[in-house]
């Protein structure tokens, strides 16, 4: 299974298809895009990940990746990865088992742990935003 519903490489979606596909998440989708290019002064680009992966909307800051979001229906993937300060300060400030749970289970690589989880598992605008905000205090 993939984390995107868009899989195939030649492909890239349009934004209707992922306004479409998001249905009642695309306003979310929406107010953490605004969020990100606003407030944070990301930049964004679609990318393919891969089959395994699909496409999916990136955004960076100075060169670093801060957060990717892969679209599904009716719901999408939060790609965020974490040093360990940054886990550190997330698992301290926010209280969501769900994600507490996906941080802990996820093994330590090279650049961090690679936390894939869905928004509805959060289902929370403000938990997205403070992750943004722990991962950028330091660009």
């Amino acid at each position: 299974m993939s984390y995107s519903y868009f899989i195939d490489k030649t492909e890239k979606p349009s934004q209707e298809q992922i306004t479409k596909l998001l249905s009642n998440k695309s306003k979310i989708w929406g107010n953490i895009n605004d969020y990100l290019i606003n407030t944070i002064k990301t930049k964004s680009a679609y990318k393919f990940y891969g089959k395994n992966y699909g496409w999916a909307l990136g955004y960076s800051k100075s060169g670093k990746s801060i957060i990717s979001l892969y679209p599904l229906k009716n719901d999408f993937t939060v790609q965020i990865i974490l040093k360990k300060y940054h886990e550190d300060e997330i698992l301290k400030t926010i209280s969501n088992a769900e994600l507490y749970n996906v941080i802990q289970n996820t093994q330590e690589i090279h650049e961090g742990k690679w936390i894939f989880i869905k928004y509805s598992q959060i289902n929370s605008v403000e938990i997205v935003k403070k992750m943004i905000e722990i991962k950028t205090k330091s660009l």
